[in-house]
């Protein structure tokens, strides 16, 4: 299979009463290749065709555990963006899809209009001076935390000694929010950021 795609479900659904329900997806549920007729989603409906999902690996394990967080217990809550949500320009550009068309392959080269945009569309800016408010405000006494968690989140490993003190003392000089800022855009629009 040229591009494989996995599922990963965890619907809750809490009621009028507060009453909980959690599906999860796992190797008990059915799947078919083909198109499935019109009564597919009857309480009586023969799936005596349809093959039991495959489990591609255990979650801590190779792809899922390293792309995805998937523990919903109650204590955390992650955003998770569903299909019918808008399109905005930006992700356009970034190259989403429209709910129209399946898309099994993106191009994996950048594009003119999605350089420009990491580097000139409002957007950016907005969510980055969000996002150095909120970052800022979580780690506001622990700037080496701080500057661990973006190296992790951004570029999905953590900073070399010599790129700690350096961020460092630029966080000593700069006012906090603007520092952040600055340290947010400034790995955002490194080659080791835009080729990964």
């Amino acid at each position: 299979m040229a591009n494989p795609a996995g599922v990963l479900v965890h619907a809750r659904i809490i009621s009028d009463r507060q009453d909980t329900i959690n599906i999860y997806s796992d190797d008990s549920w059915l799947s078919t290749d083909s198109i499935a007729n019109a009564s597919w989603n009857q309480i009586v409906f023969n799936d005596g065709s349809w093959k039991k999902a495959y489990r591609y690996a255990s979650f801590n394990k190779s792809p899922w555990g390293k792309f995805v967080r998937f523990n919903i217990d109650g204590s955390q809550q992650y955003l998770m963006r569903a299909s019918q949500v808008k399109a905005d320009p930006f992700q356009l550009a970034m190259g989403r899809p429209t709910r129209e068309n399946v898309t099994t392959r993106r191009n994996e080269e950048p594009g003119l209009l999605q350089s420009i945009t990491l580097t000139n569309h409002p957007l950016m800016h907005q969510r980055i001076a969000e996002g150095a408010l909120r970052w800022s405000e979580k780690y506001r006494s622990d700037t080496d935390e701080l500057i661990r968690r973006l190296y992790l989140s951004l570029l999905c490993r953590l900073p070399d000694s010599k790129e700690l003190a350096t961020m460092n003392n630029f966080l000593k000089m700069a006012d906090n929010k603007t520092g952040v800022e600055d340290l947010i855009w400034g790995i955002l629009v490194s080659p080791e950021f835009q080729f990964i």
